[in-house]
């Protein structure tokens, strides 16, 4: 939802056009207000506790309404005095009743208001965002939206493949796996055993100790450092993405 936000006065207060106390519900056809004099000093509303658009505070004006006011009257030489307004709708009960030449801040232009005074040419514009409290999914959902990530897969089938033609290697180059640890009494169920020792990166140093089986050993710990990096980073982007807000615009 976006709403115009402009400076209220009086009467129609443009950016570049003089202001003074006028008539309420100044058609916007009327002719500009009259130049203020040297002597006159403008009553100038500023709502507080709206930063970041107004606050008025032991004297003090700021925020970005006020920083444009200051703007346009040190630009057509205007005198004026801040006075502490408590609320926006009280603002503009203000102006309607002559109490302030202008009131600043970020005023919503909405119906009741136009009927009560008139409005400068909108600055700028805002919206308005609505909450509402995350239900839990539970963690099968959440696993599923994993499982779902193609570069996931694609990495873990790329380490089982560069594993097991690393094992393979190693089988070859040793005539199998005779470490104790490894050795089950069957081949097909110690060349498993190797291959899943390589895949999870446990007692990998049993599978060989002369040079080739050493050069090899590094190259699956940097293929499977690589794949592991994509599997934490892909996991956590999609728990973080989960965790963001709907846009439902």
């Amino acid at each position: 939802m976006r709403r115009s936000l402009a400076l209220a006065s009086l009467g129609m207060l443009a950016l570049t056009a003089a202001t003074a106390p006028l008539q309420a519900t100044v058609p916007p056809q009327a002719t500009a207000p009259p130049q203020a004099t040297d002597s006159q000093l403008l009553r100038v509303g500023v709502v507080q506790n709206a930063m970041p658009c107004s606050d008025l505070a032991n004297g003090q004006a700021a925020g970005s309404a006020v920083d444009l006011w200051e703007a346009i009257a040190q630009q057509q030489g205007w005198r004026y005095q801040f006075q502490p307004i408590a609320t926006p709708n009280a603002a503009i009960e203000a102006a309607a009743a002559g109490q302030v030449d202008v009131a600043i801040s970020c005023l919503n232009i909405i119906a009741e208001r136009l009927e009560k005074a008139d409005f400068s040419v909108p600055y700028q514009e805002d919206s308005l965002a609505f909450l509402s409290r995350k239900t839990n999914e539970g963690i099968l959902p959440l696993l599923q939206r994993i499982g779902n990530e193609r570069i996931l897969k694609d990495s873990i089938l790329l380490l089982f493949a560069i594993t097991v033609i690393a094992a393979i290697a190693l089988w070859l180059i040793s005539h199998g796996f005779d470490h104790k640890d490894i050795d089950s009494g069957r081949k097909r169920n110690t060349f498993f055993k190797g291959w899943m020792m390589l895949v999870m990166g446990t007692g990998i140093y049993k599978m060989g100790p002369n040079p080739p089986t050493i050069a090899i050993i590094t190259l699956v710990n940097i293929c499977r450092l690589v794949v592991t990096s994509v599997f934490v980073g892909t996991t956590a982007s999609v728990v973080f993405k989960s965790t963001l807000p709907s846009d439902i615009s």
